[in-house]
């Protein structure tokens, strides 16, 4: 929003003003908020870098860029290490705390993505099954990433995709029909590399007289798979939807195999690049770019069917074709083989930054200390839905956001149900339901007098004016697990005020209390943006 108060773009500017003056305009400094308060609010390397390229002591850099620094917001000083830090006025920061409070979750908007559309597509289970607690963990992370970017502009499609043909839908289809003959007093053998979990007997018990009508109608394998994996897809979506997930569109394969205009193009495209060639009766993926060269893959098999491949790149057109500039694809750790061809297929038909890949890794359950198994009837997975069911959606999106998405984690069941401050989420939202505890015990209303900020009403504020930084931040890079970590210090820093700073019945209550509001607005946007509920109460 352009009318909200964003700290680091006004010292951005006077750094940049003062740079242009001194003719270093075009160095490449950093500004970025500081780790510690004794340091002040935000800090450049620009003597650091600039001492290297003119040969200069950093010091006098620093004084010559300091000279030309003149902004009564905030005061400039130079750190022996290289750096000059840049300190927020206390007036400054209680302007910002009033501008917060009128904002409420306006604040931390911006205008970034200008309307861009942008898919963003995620959980995809695999639908031969329900889903489990290891593909889980691409729900809170999809749907974080696509609030983030909501946030900063861009306008967002949340997409699921449902891979329901192929292969193993067939091996489905086998599984399924070897159930039936069971029913019918059959002895049938179990089909090779059919489907053993004992989830899908149940699933064929619910579905039977259905699955019958549709084996006996079309007698096809696939189609019989098919009913099964629409069962799991529904399945998936409730999920989702207990996990506070609603897509905003559900493409099938099945659909997108028809496409054929846009198929013929997309090989079409490839031959004119030289990045197709026929091999063993099928056609294949094959860039000349020595760099693509191991990305060689089937596109159309020797039967004349797609492969899942050829009918990803085509989805991925046709998002491109509805308007969109940028998809965002999130997947499991188990397909990082598939992301390397399609960039480079991405690449070939002249799209090289439409596709960006967040991968997530995987996840270990824990209960008293040692690693659970549940649902063993279940097959070799944890269902996601018993783990909800278990610890809450509150504290399952919280841990699945709290890492970052590339390392393996370890979810520990006993510790979501403990009420203490070692369950990170019990520390945000008692931080939550404290605030309001305090402002309906106030009698302060509206605006405030400027009184004394001492050093915990200060480093309180400090933490809620990086709140746009870190939505920015997130919205570049993805790393959702950066907005857990600004709740847990905007969190902890609010506690050490509650418990060093008198709020009520003190003669600074009027300017306290609309640090509380402010903190309340910060905190709760921050829990909505990652899908978490701030109570009113505990």
């Amino acid at each position: 929003m352009g009318n909200t108060i964003n700290a680091k773009l006004i010292i951005k500017n006077e750094l940049d003003k003062a740079l242009d003056i001194l003719n270093f305009k075009n160095t490449e400094v950093s500004l970025e908020k500081t780790s510690f308060a004794k340091f002040g609010d935000y800090a450049t390397n620009a003597p650091l870098v600039l001492s290297k390229i003119l040969n200069k002591p950093k010091e006098e850099i620093a004084e010559s860029i300091i000279s030309k620094l003149n902004n009564p917001l905030f005061k400039a000083s130079y750190s022996s290490n290289g750096f000059i830090n840049f300190s927020l006025t206390d007036a400054f920061l209680l302007d910002i705390s009033k501008e917060i409070v009128e904002l409420g979750g306006a604040f931390g908007s911006a205008d970034i993505g200008k309307g861009t559309k942008v898919s963003v597509e995620f959980v995809s289970a695999n639908p031969t099954g329900p889903m489990h607690i290891g593909n889980a963990r691409g729900g809170p992370l999809g749907d974080t990433i696509a609030t983030v970017l909501a946030k900063v502009g861009y306008s967002v499609v949340r997409e699921y995709y449902h891979n329901n043909i192929g292969g193993q839908i067939i091996k489905l289809g086998e599984t399924v029909k070897y159930y039936i003959e069971q029913d019918l007093g059959k002895n049938p053998a179990f089909p090779e590399g059919g489907y053993a979990g004992l989830y899908i007997k149940d699933y064929v018990s619910n579905n039977l007289n259905l699955l019958k009508a549709t084996w006996e109608n079309s007698g096809s394998l696939e189609e019989l798979g098919m009913v099964l994996a629409n069962t799991f897809k529904d399945s998936v979506l409730t999920d989702c939807k207990n996990m506070g997930i609603v897509f905003d569109k559900i493409t099938q394969e099945s659909e997108i195999v028809k496409k054929e205009d846009s198929k013929n193009s997309i090989l079409e495209k490839f031959k004119k690049e030289n990045a197709l060639k026929a091999s063993e009766g099928a056609i294949w993926f094959a860039p000349s770019d020595e760099f693509l060269k191991d990305r060689e893959c089937v596109l159309v098999k020797k039967d004349g069917k797609n492969t899942y491949f050829l009918n990803d790149i085509v989805y991925h057109i046709e998002k491109s074709k509805k308007g969109a500039k940028l998809a965002i694809d999130i997947l499991g750790s188990n397909h990082a083989g598939h992301a390397p061809r399609m960039y480079g297929a991405m690449q070939a038909l002249g799209l090289k930054n439409f596709l960006s890949i967040v991968f997530y890794q995987w996840v270990t359950l824990i209960k008293d200390g040692k690693e659970v198994s549940m649902s063993k009837r279940k097959g070799d997975f944890v269902l996601a839905s018993e783990v909800l069911t278990e610890v809450g959606k509150d504290y399952f999106r919280w841990f699945f956001l709290n890492k970052e998405s590339n390392t393996p984690i370890k979810f520990d069941l006993s510790l979501a149900k403990e009420k203490s401050s070692r369950n990170q989420v019990y520390f945000v939202q008692y931080a939550c339901a404290r605030i309001n505890s305090v402002l309906n015990k106030s009698r302060k209303e509206g605006g405030f007098e400027y009184g004394v900020l001492e050093q915990g009403e200060r480093d309180l504020l400090q933490k809620l004016i990086y709140f746009p930084d870190v939505v920015e931040e997130v919205a570049r890079n993805y790393k959702t697990n950066k907005l857990c970590e600004y709740a847990l210090e905007v969190a902890g820093s609010f506690h050490k005020f509650y418990e060093t700073c008198p709020i009520l019945e003190n003669p600074n209550e009027s300017q306290r209390i609309n640090t509380l509001k402010a903190t309340k607005v910060v905190l709760e946007e921050t829990l909505r943006l990652i899908g978490i509920e701030a109570p009113q109460k505990m």
